[in-house]
């Protein structure tokens, strides 16, 4: 009789990335994603999940949640458009967060970026006049600084959000229960409606952030005077 023939194996097919998605390896079996706190719709295929390109938008907080030996761990990602198509998460990527919402609590670099893109958000919702371009910005915050996206000052003016930029006063860090406060510069190029004249327009602020909806956002803001930046004290805040 002939002999046998081994059947052929077949290797696990990798997830691949196309025009409408983002491809991330590295995500553990079980584990669940959210996309700014939001359940994204995304199935797990022998350790990669594609995420649309349409939810993550140009910016977002992506966090992958597992329960690893009966602890929540998460990684959390600053997602951006340019970063490509394809995001590869290794196990230091993994931190415990002691909760299945995923909290952790964020580097600087998270921090500065959930600051600048609140930012130009609350620049795009004053060139446009909507409030609904508000991100990363509570139901209350939103409601507090909608006098200052209708202000006349700021109606006068359009503000170039690809100038926009933040710097983070890191040792004014100070930690709450699921918030922190700290200090920020911001600047960005603005233009005159009437005569479009451009100018820099830079200021410092104070920001309290919060741990909410399984995202970090913006919970309060207020403008603070060069002097009390550089002695690294805090404007009063609504709060």
């Amino acid at each position: 009789a002939p002999a046998a023939t081994a059947a052929p194996t077949t290797e696990p097919q990798a997830v691949a990335a196309t025009a409408d998605s983002v491809v991330l390896h590295g995500v553990p079996d079980g584990a669940t994603i959210t996309i700014n706190g939001q359940n994204a719709a995304a199935t797990v295929q022998n350790g990669d999940a594609a995420l649309s390109k349409t939810a993550l938008g140009d910016a977002a907080q992506l966090r992958v949640i597992a329960n690893q030996g009966g602890n929540w761990r998460a990684a959390a990602i600053w997602y951006t458009a340019d970063q490509g198509s394809e995001i590869t998460l290794s196990d230091s990527n993994f931190l415990y967060s002691g909760s299945e919402d995923g909290y952790l609590e964020p580097d600087d670099a998270f921090l500065e970026n959930v600051a600048l893109n609140y930012y130009k958000a609350f620049l795009n919702a004053v060139n446009d006049h909507d409030l609904s371009e508000m991100r990363f910005s509570t139901a209350r915050n939103t409601d507090e600084q909608s006098s200052h996206v209708f202000s006349d000052l700021n109606a006068g003016n359009t503000y170039d959000t690809s100038t926009a930029s933040c710097t983070l006063d890191d040792s004014s860090i100070t930690w709450g229960t699921y918030s922190l406060t700290v200090n920020v510069s911001y600047m960005c190029v603005r233009e005159d409606r009437d005569t479009a004249v451009r100018e820099i327009n830079s200021n410092h602020r104070t920001i309290c952030m919060v741990w909410q909806d399984g995202m970090w956002q913006v919970d309060d803001i207020a403008f603070l005077s060069d002097d009390d930046f550089a002695a690294h004290k805090y404007a009063d805040l609504n709060k």
